[in-house]
């Protein structure tokens, strides 16, 4: 996907990648995935077995900065919801 999208203009590499890596991670809660409350997959991981909101978090970075998306263009945002 990096190379197919190298090159395209930085909105449509945006969407392209939250499109696909969206479609390519298979979502399942960490305590279910991984028997922990909270786990941290590695991007590898993420493609290979599970991922929670993080991993698709920490896997779109990589992914963007590969891509030559510059640390000023990116944030990783955590929240929790306490509700």
């Amino acid at each position: 996907m990096i190379e197919r999208v190298r090159g395209l203009p930085q909105q449509t590499q945006l969407a392209i990648v939250n499109r696909e890596i969206n479609g390519l991670v298979r979502y399942r809660d960490d305590s279910a995935a991984f028997g922990a409350l909270d786990y941290w997959a590695s991007p590898l991981e993420a493609l290979r077995s599970f991922g929670d909101c993080e991993d698709y978090a920490i896997l779109k970075y990589i992914t963007l900065a590969e891509l030559g998306f510059s640390d000023r263009q990116m944030r990783i945002m955590i929240v929790k919801d306490t509700r």
